[in-house]
């Protein structure tokens, strides 16, 4: 995946999740993104890079170091 496709996700999560609960679901991250729901599940995967932790039917949130 792209830096710039991985730093629009990680911003989108940063302004979706302010001021609520921290978690986004991936039904949010779509619509805001504009792409559908599997294409966010498949990109919340950067798990694996550490910058979010994805709970499978629950949703996504930052890690705390960003």
């Amino acid at each position: 995946m792209q830096s710039e496709t991985i730093e629009n996700y990680l911003k989108t999560i940063y302004h979706l999740s302010a001021g609520n609960s921290n978690i986004v679901n991936n039904k949010q991250l779509a619509e805001k993104l504009h792409v559908i729901p599997a294409t966010v599940t498949e990109a919340v995967k950067l798990h694996e890079l550490k910058p979010v932790i994805y709970e499978k039917s629950y949703g996504t949130r930052l890690t705390i170091w960003l």
